[in-house]
């Protein structure tokens, strides 16, 4: 116990410009640095990311200003990450005159909530939620490499199954879930419409070309379905069945287009060199499988709340839940942690929102703000002192916004502190990214 309370209040004498901004000694111009290299990083990540939304959402070129200034905000939104946590980092180590155990953490989570407060208040929960999911993946990984906790096989897909049991029961029994962002997805993917009041038939919005392009489609499609359906024998499940087969026909194809407009985007540049990139990225088998998960999912779902519903005739909510539970073992296709720990952490907000609606759960003022901080800091200190504990993906991604530069870090004196900081360099696995 005496040895944990000597680390906790243990003060490391060093300089911020030796352990942390590496790159230049002057403590004024580092945090200056880090924004615009976060800044130009950014003009590959927002506005092609928005420009897909205004696509998806039938939008036209008068929104393109939109794009614009939710692209720059976001951009400054992820800057000030970088630059509140290096400047509290700079202040924090000449305050204390050194480095503790707490001395990322803190600049983190400071510069986490100056952060936030920039960006937009509709993506405020969401990003919360991501960077929490991170944290959480973050001690799992922690608790493993000191041998604590070992994986369970397959972990994620039972994670998946779960998570998608409940959120199927809040989708069909509680009507406040049907709102949202994920209220919207599940409908789309399952080829819903949205209950809508007969007043509101008259005020429809204009149908965009792409909209209208995917209407003739889904209409000639239905028409040879029909077609089809009445050469097969007559049951009262046929229709539904077939309607759910239709349904994971349509979720293949919409995984595995999704995957290769990716795969297409990123190998853009080697298909010009190498005519045959095209071919391989067509013939993907990832891709194959991300479209059997989602067609499998989509169709078993439809499939057994059908069979369910026919046969139990009661409490939609729980045939939604068996179903849902059942349909998310899909995951076997394309099993993916970070998926199931996204939509995990999904279905907590949903089951927070519920009991809120219902008044058993108070409503916090700020509190996405807050986890968003809490959780940042948590991914600072492990980014200097547990770099190899961070999910990859996300280690990778600090790499590229800043340049390489929180890379330059000197994870060995951090193994002062009682943890392996300088793991990944010493066994040369320090991701490597283009800068």
């Amino acid at each position: 116990m005496a040895n944990i309370v000597s680390k906790l209040v243990t003060v490391h004498e060093c300089s911020c410009a030796k352990v942390g901004h590496t790159f230049t000694d002057d403590c004024w111009a580092a945090p200056g640095s880090i924004f615009l290299d976060i800044m130009w990083a950014c003009r590959t990540i927002y506005p092609p990311l928005y420009l897909a939304a205004m696509l998806l959402r039938g939008k036209g070129i008068s929104y393109l200003p939109h794009v614009l200034l939710d692209s720059l905000r976001s951009s400054v939104f992820l800057a000030l990450n970088g630059f509140g946590f290096v400047s509290t980092f700079c202040v924090i180590t000449k305050l204390c005159g050194g480095q503790h155990i707490f001395g990322s953490y803190i600049p983190g989570a400071l510069g986490g909530f100056m952060a936030i407060l920039a960006e937009r208040k509709s993506r405020r929960s969401g990003l919360a939620l991501y960077v929490f999911q991170v944290a959480v993946d973050f001690v799992f990984q922690q608790l493993k490499f000191r041998g604590y906790v070992s994986d369970l096989p397959q972990g994620e897909v039972y994670l998946f199954s779960i998570a998608t049991a409940i959120m199927m029961f809040l989708y069909h029994h509680k009507e406040t879930a049907k709102n949202g962002f994920m209220g919207s997805l599940l409908r789309f993917l399952l080829w819903e419409k949205k209950d809508t009041q007969e007043g509101e038939e008259s005020h429809r919005p204009a149908v965009s070309l792409h909209q209208q392009a995917l209407q003739c489609m889904t209409h000639y499609y239905r028409r040879l379905s029909a077609s089809v359906f009445a050469r097969l024998p007559r049951h009262p499940l046929s229709r539904p069945l077939m309607n759910s087969a239709e349904v994971g026909i349509r979720g293949f194809l919409l995984g595995y287009g999704i995957q290769t407009v990716i795969g297409l985007l990123t190998n853009l540049k080697a298909m010009f060199k190498k005519p045959g990139v095209l071919a391989k990225v067509i013939a993907n088998k990832s891709s194959m499988l991300f479209g059997c998960f989602i067609g499998c999912f989509a169709g078993l779902f439809k499939a057994l709340l059908t069979l369910l519903e026919s046969f139990r005739g009661k409490d939609k909510g729980v045939n939604a839940a068996l179903a849902g539970g059942l349909a998310g073992l899909s995951m076997f296709f394309y099993p993916s942690a970070g998926l199931a720990t996204n939509l995990a952490s999904k279905v907590l907000e949903m089951g927070y929102l519920e009991l809120n609606h219902i008044g058993v759960l108070p409503c916090f003022y700020y509190f996405d703000c807050v986890l968003y901080a809490l959780s940042f800091g948590m991914l600072a200190h492990a980014s200097h002192l547990e770099p190899h504990n961070i999910r990859r993906s996300y280690y990778k991604f600090l790499l590229y916004v800043t340049a390489g530069k929180w890379a330059d870090s000197d994870h060995y004196f951090f193994e002062r502190m009682g943890t392996q900081a300088a793991y990944l360099k010493r066994n040369n696995l320090m991701p490597r990214v283009r800068v």
